[in-house]
C-alpha cells in the first residue's frame, strides 16, 4: 500500500528539500553497488542490451523487457535469501533488481524531458 501514497508523501516541501540537500550513507553505499553491477555486467551478451557487442545499454530496450528482467531479478534474489548465500551475494541481488527498475526510471524520463 505504501508505493500508492508515495508521490504524495514525496511532493511535502520538507522532503523535497532534503533529497534534494543530503543523501544518507545507506542511499550512497546502495548506488555505489549499483554502478558496480553495472560495470561487472557491462559487456554480457544480449541481443537486446548489447546488439553491437560495444557495451550494455538499456536506451533500446523496451520498458516491458526491462520489467520482465527486474521479475528475473527477483527470482534470484529470493533464491539467494532462501540458500541463506552471503550478505554480500544477497545485496548484489538487490542492486540488480534496482538497477532494472532504475533503467525504466531513466528511460520514462527520458521521453519526458
Amino acid at each position: 500500500m505504501l508505493f500508492f501514497y508515495l508521490p504524495k508523501l514525496l511532493t511535502t516541501k520538507s522532503c523535497k528539500n532534503r533529497a534534494m540537500n543530503e543523501i544518507s550513507k545507506s542511499v550512497l553505499k546502495f548506488a555505489q553497488l549499483m554502478q558496480y553491477k553495472l560495470d561487472k555486467n557491462k559487456f554480457k551478451e544480449s541481443k537486446e542490451m548489447n546488439p553491437d557487442g560495444k557495451g550494455r545499454t538499456w536506451k533500446r530496450c523496451s520498458v516491458d523487457w526491462l520489467l520482465t528482467r527486474i521479475y528475473d531479478e527477483l527470482v534470484e534474489l529470493n533464491d539467494a535469501v532462501e540458500r541463506k548465500k552471503s550478505n554480500r551475494e544477497i545485496q548484489e541481488e538487490c542492486a540488480d533488481v534496482a538497477n532494472f527498475a532504475m533503467m525504466i526510471f531513466d528511460k520514462l524520463n527520458e521521453s519526458h524531458e
